[in-house]
């Protein structure tokens, strides 16, 4: 479940204004108790710009990982690991 709302987190962070792949992957990648397994901060920013890309022609999706970085970014680690940010609708990094 934890990779699934990392990948949502990294697609969002490639958009404008919106939050930084690099930003959303330290969140997560500092929050211990979540279950990342062994992916490393470069990794996690790849796959996160690799999801956001995928989402260019996909207005709505777009929007919604964006969303979802800029939960990460303000949700805590706690919260985080409850899934408050998970959203179904994008796809796992």
């Amino acid at each position: 479940m934890q990779r699934v709302f990392l990948a949502g987190l990294a697609s969002v962070l490639l958009y404008g204004c919106s939050s930084t792949c690099q930003s959303v992957c330290d969140k997560l990648l500092t929050c211990d108790a979540l279950d990342v397994g062994d992916v490393g901060d470069k990794e996690c920013e790849l796959d996160c710009a690799v999801q956001e890309s995928s989402y260019e022609d996909d207005v709505e999706r777009a929007a919604a990982f964006d969303a979802y970085k800029e939960c990460v970014l303000a949700a805590s680690c706690e919260e985080l690991i409850e899934g408050a940010c998970h959203d179904e609708a994008l796809y796992a990094f």
